[in-house]
């Protein structure tokens, strides 16, 4: 297991509570979510769940299935039911099937929505990351499965480059961050199976997503993060070389 235990609960558990009070946060600007904040998880983990059973005849909780269903319904935006049921489905059906000598190459939610956007023409939304609380609870969960240095050294290097862009641009000071990126960094980069875990090739791997989402940014794509996320899984197990 990559996640440890915090006190009586396991990180995994200490994620969804996170990610439900993010969508109940959420949900008082965005009524709208509702279903798809109670549909996706559920769709996600029934998912996993069956096909956990149907392959490995395995009857445990599916809780990575219900963090990829609760991210999704974070991240997507919120245009159909059937969208909601439809693309954490696909998220997990992806996780199970791509994969490299037993383990996951991408980021199973990023992947399932990146995908998704490409057929169905629903892409990310963010609308549930605007919350304060994401910093800290993010900074106890980098830390505690060994990803700091994934997250910081994003969030630096963005802050950096960000201040930098707008005084060249504009002659005025960007506001260095904002809650998407806080999310982005504390959510879906440190995911541990798909993202490096020696310090040095974290650190390569945080900088080099802040630099290619600026470019994504910078070519204005329609979202800078998931492909960036993307990429960059394809790239983390050799940056465990990095030591």
């Amino acid at each position: 297991m990559f996640l440890e235990k915090i006190g009586q609960f396991s990180v995994e558990k200490y994620l969804i509570l996170f990610l439900i009070v993010l969508g109940l946060e959420g949900l008082l600007k965005n009524s709208f979510a509702l279903a798809q904040l109670v549909v996706s998880p559920v769709a996600a983990a029934a998912a996993d769940f069956s096909i956990n059973y149907l392959r490995y005849k395995r009857k445990e909780f599916p809780e990575h299935g219900l963090i990829t269903g609760l991210i999704v319904a974070l991240v997507l935006s919120p245009v159909s039911l059937i969208a909601s049921v439809i693309i954490p489905i696909l998220s997990i059906v992806l996780k199970h099937a791509v994969r490299y000598k037993g383990r996951n190459i991408f980021n199973p939610a990023a992947l399932g929505m990146f995908v998704s956007g490409i057929a169905l023409g629903v892409h990310a939304a963010w609308w549930a990351a605007g919350s304060l609380l994401t910093a800290p609870f993010g900074l106890i969960i980098a830390y505690k499965i060994r990803r700091l240095y994934n997250s910081v050294s994003f969030i630096v290097v963005s802050s950096v480059i960000s201040v930098m862009y707008g005084f060249m641009s504009s002659g005025n000071f960007l506001l260095p961050l904002n809650t998407t990126m806080l999310f982005f960094a504390f959510v879906m980069l440190l995911e541990p199976v798909t993202s490096p875990y020696t310090k040095k090739g974290q650190v390569v791997f945080g900088m080099s997503a802040a630099i290619l989402s600026f470019l994504f940014t910078l070519f204005n794509a329609a979202d800078s993060f998931l492909p960036t996320l993307l990429i960059m899984n394809l790239f983390a197990r050799w940056m465990n070389k990095l030591k």
